[in-house]
């Protein structure tokens, strides 16, 4: 299911990029607009 989501976004023209299950990841966040959205989940 996971995959075929992201091949859904990619087929739609979004970049999609896929890592590894519990790998460190690094993630860079910049703000272009005027509002920003935050969601946490617990």
């Amino acid at each position: 299911m996971y995959e075929a989501f992201c091949a859904s976004l990619r087929g739609l023209g979004a970049t999609v990029e896929q890592g590894v299950f519990g790998a460190a990841m690094s993630v860079d966040l910049s703000n272009d607009g005027s509002m920003t959205i935050m969601l946490e989940l617990c």
